[in-house]
């Protein structure tokens, strides 16, 4: 290769594109490969006289082997042509050493007992991630791409337009187009709204329809989630099936069908992001998930000196990982108390909790609230009336599709929400 971008130019961008000085083994084809990158950008002739005086220049000409070896290079090869094939071999067992130089450094740490088998863990991963950033393809030409994203269109259209994971909530699906991989969801809620069952039952409809699914439950134990499952499917509280025969054989049924779901949930009580991620890109190394739900974002730490700082770090980590995993990342968040001071209290995004690189990060913020939650003695009876067993799902911010408003019908002993058949113009309850 270092031949090649003696004799041609264009050997030697063509080459630039692909590898950099720090891909060579041998301190003195790095030292030679600088300095011609070096002349190059300058607009000088590279060439082996150039490079010869750049590196005399430097005092590296005999370190490198001297003006003998930078002959023996332009000897070894007749033409440049084959410069991109010899490039990508470089870069290639590059990537190999870096490979090997991450695991013996994971070696070391796990053998010294130093620290804890999660930071590792974690620790390795970051190691890997890093070389696997190094071999991205950088600037590619936009046809390249062309017959790929046809084959996507062509797909969607088979698909009656979506392109993303429904959820179960039609015209959710049908605003935001589906979940789309590699997107950062936030589904926000003050306590009590029931996100984590409108989460839980996203998740299971998407497992419903055989793709796999990975929840990591940082509130909830797997019993609990589980719980709320059954009594989803079998569209009843669990307690009441001791009471009859037929209940009894609703729930056999909700556990048999549940049972069955390529749904994998995580309740480890671990706070730390990249304890998560090491976690998630295990399971994830065995098959890929269609989509990932954590619950809830506060109860993660991040990195920095205070809790936006630390907040911060956690929302572009996880919209890292969604894009690392290609599936969409669907993450519960709390929002803050000041939502209580309007009326009525419906939630903006500016009620996200801790920091607005949440609002930042995110492809897409839901925000969801139940007016009757804020009834008291001074509610109408009309709002009341009008209210009572209903939600409303606000899209907040969508980067590539509308904002608006989904109604919803809310069934409390189950903790499930459905969509509203004939939504009409209701009252907003105000306190």
């Amino acid at each position: 290769m270092l031949g090649a971008v003696l004799i041609s130019e264009q050997a030697l961008a063509e080459a630039a594109s692909i590898v950099s000085a720090d891909d060579f083994f041998r301190e003195a084809h790095r030292r030679i490969y600088r300095a011609a990158l070096e002349l190059w950008r300058a607009g000088t002739v590279v060439d082996v006289i150039t490079i010869s005086a750049q590196l005399q220049t430097r005092g590296e000409l005999e370190g490198v082997g001297g003006l003998d070896y930078l002959a023996e290079l332009v000897d070894a090869v007749p033409t440049g042509a084959n410069v991109s094939y010899h490039a990508k071999l470089v870069l290639e067992t590059a990537t190999l050493r870096r490979i090997v130089a991450a695991a013996s450094e994971t070696v070391r740490e796990a053998m010294s007992g130093e620290i804890s088998s999660a930071d590792v863990l974690s620790a390795a991963h970051a190691s890997l991630i890093s070389v696997r950033r190094e071999m991205g393809q950088g600037y590619v030409p936009a046809g390249q791409d062309m017959l790929a994203v046809i084959a996507e269109i062509e797909a969607e259209a088979e698909r009656g337009g979506s392109r993303g994971l429904a959820v179960g909530i039609p015209s959710l699906d049908r605003m935001t187009n589906g979940l789309q991989p590699g997107d950062l969801i936030v589904l926000a809620a003050r306590p009590a709204m029931g996100k984590t069952s409108l989460g839980l039952q996203a998740a299971l409809h998407v497992a419903g329809r055989g793709q796999r699914v990975l929840v990591a439950s940082l509130e909830m134990s797997r019993h609990q989630l589980i719980r709320r499952g059954l009594a989803g499917f079998a569209r009843m509280p669990v307690e009441y099936a001791i009471q009859t025969p037929e209940r009894g054989a609703r729930l056999a049924s909700a556990a048999t069908a549940l049972s069955r779901l390529p749904i994998l949930i995580d309740d480890r009580p671990g706070d730390k992001l990249d304890s998560l991620r090491a976690g998630v890109l295990r399971a994830a190394s065995k098959e890929p998930p269609a989509l990932l739900m954590i619950d809830y974002l506060q109860l993660l730490e991040g990195v920095g000196e205070n809790r936006t700082q630390q907040v911060g770090s956690i929302s572009r980590g996880l919209k890292l990982l969604a894009r690392e995993l290609a599936c969409p990342v669907l993450v519960l968040s709390q929002l803050s108390r000041k939502v209580e001071d309007r009326a009525p209290p419906r939630p903006v995004l500016s009620d996200l909790r801790d920091s607005g690189a949440i609002e930042q990060d995110a492809d897409v913020v839901l925000l969801l609230w139940r007016p009757e939650y804020y009834f008291d003695e001074k509610t109408k009876e009309e709002v009341r009336t009008n209210w009572a067993g209903r939600a409303e799902l606000v899209v907040a911010k969508q980067r590539n599709g509308p904002t608006g408003k989904v109604r919803m019908l809310w069934d409390a002993p189950t903790t499930t929400f459905t969509e509203e058949d004939s939504p009409s113009r209701i009252p907003m309850p105000r306190r």
